[in-house]
C-alpha cells in the first residue's frame, strides 16, 4: 500500500508562474563592460533588484494565508522561487567587493587625527574640525573612553581603577572597508562554534538558504521592504553568523 504523503505540496503551475515573474527582475551587472569594455567576452554577473512597490504586490499575490493570521509570514512560493533563481543564475554571496579607492578613503577616516592637518592654516584646521563634528567623526584617541566597567565573566587581571572606571576602545566602523579590502574572504570563510558552516556554505546550501530568505517575512517590513544585494546581505547577517 502506497504511503500517504504528509508534507507540503507545491502547485507547479503556480510555482513556474512565480519564477517567471521574479525572473524579470534579474539583470547582468556586466552589461556595461560588454558595451564599453575591451571587446573581450565578459562572464555574466547576475544580480536581482525588486523595487518596494513590486515586492509588496508580489507578496500579496502569492500570500498563502489571510493577513493577521498566525502564519501570515508563510510564503513558500516566493522563497522557493527566489532560491531556485539564485541557483539558476549563480547569484553570488551578497557581499560587495571593496575597491582600492574605497579602502584608501576608509583608512584615511580611521587615521583622521589632528596631526594630518598641521600643514593647513589655523582657520582651515578649524573648518576641518567643524566638519568632523558635524559628521560625528572621532579622532583615534577620542575612541579611548574611561567609564565604569562591568564584565560578564571573571577576569584575573585588574581592569579598572579604584573609582571602578576602566579604559576601553569605543566601537567604530571607521576603517572597516580598509580592513575588508584585505580580509573579507577570510571573514566569510569562518563558521562559529554553534554552526560550522561558513558564509559560502550557508549561501550554497539550498535548504539553509530558504531559512535565510525567510527573514524577508519575519523581520521588520520597513527594513527588508525590497530586494537587492544589500537586503540579501541583511537577511544573511540576521540568520547566519558572519565573522
Amino acid at each position: 500500500m502506497e504511503k500517504e504523503y504528509k508534507g507540503e505540496r507545491i502547485d507547479r503551475t503556480k510555482m513556474n508562474a512565480c519564477k517567471r515573474e521574479l525572473e524579470k527582475y534579474i539583470y547582468n551587472d556586466n552589461a556595461e563592460k560588454l558595451i564599453f569594455g575591451d571587446g573581450e567576452k565578459q562572464q555574466p554577473n547576475y544580480k536581482i533588484y525588486i523595487p518596494k512597490e513590486d515586492w509588496n504586490n508580489l507578496k500579496k499575490k502569492y500570500q498563502e494565508t489571510a493577513p493577521g493570521t498566525a502564519s501570515k509570514h508563510k510564503n513558500k512560493y516566493l522563497v522557493l522561487a527566489l532560491s531556485d533563481l539564485i541557483d539558476k543564475y549563480k547569484i553570488p554571496l551578497p557581499f560587495r567587493r571593496i575597491t582600492e579607492e574605497e579602502a584608501k578613503e576608509s583608512f584615511i577616516s580611521l587615521a583622521h587625527d589632528p596631526e594630518l592637518f598641521e600643514h593647513l592654516s589655523p582657520r582651515h584646521q578649524e573648518l576641518k574640525n567643524l566638519k568632523r563634528k558635524k559628521k560625528n567623526k572621532l579622532y583615534s584617541l577620542e575612541l579611548l573612553r574611561k567609564r565604569p566597567l562591568f564584565l560578564r565573566f571573571p577576569f584575573e587581571y585588574p581592569y579598572h581603577d579604584d573609582d571602578g572606571k576602566g579604559i576601553f576602545i569605543k566601537q567604530s566602523a571607521d576603517g572597516m572597508k580598509a580592513s575588508n579590502f584585505f580580509h573579507l574572504d577570510n571573514r566569510l570563510a569562518v563558521g562559529s562554534r554553534h554552526n560550522e558552516r561558513d558564509a559560502y556554505e550557508a549561501w550554497d546550501d539550498k535548504k539553509y538558504r530558504k531559512m535565510i530568505l525567510g527573514a524577508f517575512w519575519t523581520l521588520d517590513k520597513n527594513v527588508l521592504d525590497y530586494i537587492d544585494l544589500k537586503k540579501l546581505k541583511q537577511c544573511l547577517n540576521a540568520r547566519h553568523y558572519i565573522a
